[in-house]
């Protein structure tokens, strides 16, 4: 498997968690589990994007307005990846 970068792991964390629901803090593993990050990485990333300003850890993780923007923006960037033929369908 192909190293993948910190914005790849950022947006597939923010995809994962938008998708959770507002899931509780013991559903965490699955969501680590779905990035297919060990917890303990996951749960760095995770601190990161708090302190960042795009998740709010009011148990359960919600997206902040921002972490929002950066997800519709990463989207749309993995998408032209896709439409130039440089990543693979969903």
């Amino acid at each position: 498997m192909a190293r993948r970068e910190r914005a790849t792991i950022a947006g597939e964390m923010l995809e994962a968690l938008s998708r959770a629901g507002g899931e509780s803090d013991k559903r965490l593993t699955h969501v680590a589990m779905r990035v297919n990050l060990p917890y303990d990485r996951f749960k760095e990333y995770l601190e990161d994007m708090q302190k960042r300003g795009l998740v709010q850890a009011n148990d359960p993780f919600t997206l902040t307005t921002e972490g929002r923007k950066l997800l519709e923006t990463y989207k749309a960037w993995r998408e032209g990846l896709r439409l130039f033929g440089m990543a693979e369908p969903e």
